[in-house]
């Protein structure tokens, strides 16, 4: 008894000294303790493979089963001058992966069967960002979300990965701040060697308003002043832009998604905006089991936002014609090419790229006609508690009886565990204790009149 009557005193002073206004304490990742080591100097960069598969759309790169969805396969951060390079730290990751540090928005828990085939490299392709990887062994880049095979190539090896693939369309990004902390500054830096014309192009292109409207108009710029040209000399880096853009209004010349990921980076960096470049895949040709071929590979652009994190933007022209006819879903640009409020994240189910972003499919008449079902078997699911709850509102309206058909009883529970969802039933010793409070203490929030 003196122990009941000490431990709430106790609790009050512990409460009113503060210690407890952060409860509960989320314990901290382990893995973020260790020590990164270095990336693999032998992966070759993701980019340099784009001109050369845009040459030869058709070779099968994998296999992939399960909803119809694109995947990441490396994103890169550091712009050099003559190239962009992916983050060079790498944590274990075990199954379960880090979360990411910004929460995606509307994000569809995605998960996907890969059989690897002639894909080059170490690094692991995966849907929206990845939270779990079975039957393959990979190290985590935390900043990025890139994923890398710790048994060396993937070429040869079958995985399971689950991602959260967000959804980008919508007004999240309208008035959405750019992040500017101290930490992020290494998004906005570019080399010297700039090419003279740059900034002036990126002011131009770029405009006045929010971050999103201004990292639209530069997509769009680059998607209507260009052509996309399979087969253009690789290359990214100043030099190669310097040849590729030309001032706003203007036709420019052909090149590959390589390089418009990279215009569209440098010139939001020049614009002040935080960039990086995204590689990755197109969901590839089929329904439930498809083939990603080299045609499907692209590159896009990204901006960070504050509590969004990264955003797609498709920089590619929309003339395109890889091994699976890619087009965009979840497409934030109108056919006229007016901007609408969302990102211009194009999904890459068709024509462009964009990466990252778009739930899974892409809206033909096939979801309709599964939606439908769906929305039968909801009516059923909400159905059946409410019809449980008529029978039985006798019991809602009053406190049981007691005896053989009260709280107490097994017969009772039974009888009302049909019209109320309880998250599991109370223990047998329960059942005939006859305690009006035990039985309440099992109840869920919602069905306490089950109690009495």
């Amino acid at each position: 008894m003196a122990c009941a009557v000490a431990l709430p005193g106790a609790v009050a002073v512990v409460g009113a000294s503060g210690v407890l206004t952060d409860w509960p304490v989320k314990a901290a990742d382990p893995r973020r303790a260790a020590e990164a080591p270095a990336a693999p100097t032998q992966e070759r960069n993701p980019l340099s493979y784009l001109s050369a598969w845009s040459a030869d759309p058709g070779v099968p790169l994998m296999n992939v089963s399960g909803p119809k969805t694109e995947l990441r396969w490396a994103a890169l951060s550091e712009f050099t001058g003559p190239t962009w390079l992916p983050d060079s730290t790498y944590l274990p990751g075990g199954a379960n992966l880090l979360p990411p540090a910004e929460t995606p928005p509307s994000p569809v828990r995605t998960t996907v069967r890969v059989s690897v085939g002639k894909l080059p490299g170490g690094w692991v392709p995966v849907p929206g960002a990845p939270v779990r990887v079975d039957g393959l062994a990979v190290e985590q880049d935390e900043d990025s979300g890139t994923l890398l095979s710790s048994d060396g190539p993937v070429a040869g090896r079958t995985y399971s990965a689950t991602g959260d693939v967000p959804e980008w369309s919508g007004a999240r990004t309208a008035k959405a701040v750019t992040a500017s902390g101290e930490e992020d500054q290494r998004y906005l830096r570019l080399p010297p060697g700039a090419p003279p014309k740059l900034t002036e192009i990126a002011a131009r292109a770029a405009g006045d308003g929010t971050a999103h409207q201004r990292a639209s108009r530069l997509a769009e710029y680059l998607r209507k002043s260009y052509t996309f040209k399979p087969g253009a000399p690789g290359g990214h880096g100043y030099a190669e832009l310097a040849k590729l853009l030309v001032a706003p209004g203007r036709k420019g010349g052909g090149a590959t998604s390589e390089q418009f990921a990279s215009a569209f980076a440098v010139l939001a960096r020049a614009a002040g905006l935080p960039s990086r470049v995204a590689v990755g895949f197109g969901p590839g040709i089929g329904d439930r089991d498809r083939v990603v071929r080299t045609g499907d590979a692209v590159a896009w652009g990204e901006i960070y936002f504050r509590d969004l994190g990264w955003v797609p933007y498709d920089p590619n022209p929309r003339a395109r014609t890889p091994a699976s006819a890619p087009t965009p879903s979840g497409t934030q640009t109108e056919e006229d090419g007016s901007q609408s409020d969302g990102p211009d994240a194009q999904d890459l189910g068709g024509r462009g790229s964009a990466g990252g972003g778009g739930r899974p499919g892409s809206g033909s008449h096939e979801e309709i006609l599964l939606v439908l079902p769906a929305l039968v078997l909801l009516a059923f699911l909400l159905g059946t508690p409410i019809l449980g709850a008529i029978r039985f509102r006798g019991c809602a309206r009053a406190p049981p009886p007691t005896g053989s058909g009260g709280p107490g009883s097994s017969c009772w529970w039974r009888r009302a565990s049909r019209a109320c969802p309880f998250p599991r039933p109370p223990p047998p010793s329960r059942w005939r204790s006859g305690s009006r409070g035990n039985c309440r203490a099992s109840i869920p929030n919602g069905c306490a009149g089950w109690a009495g």
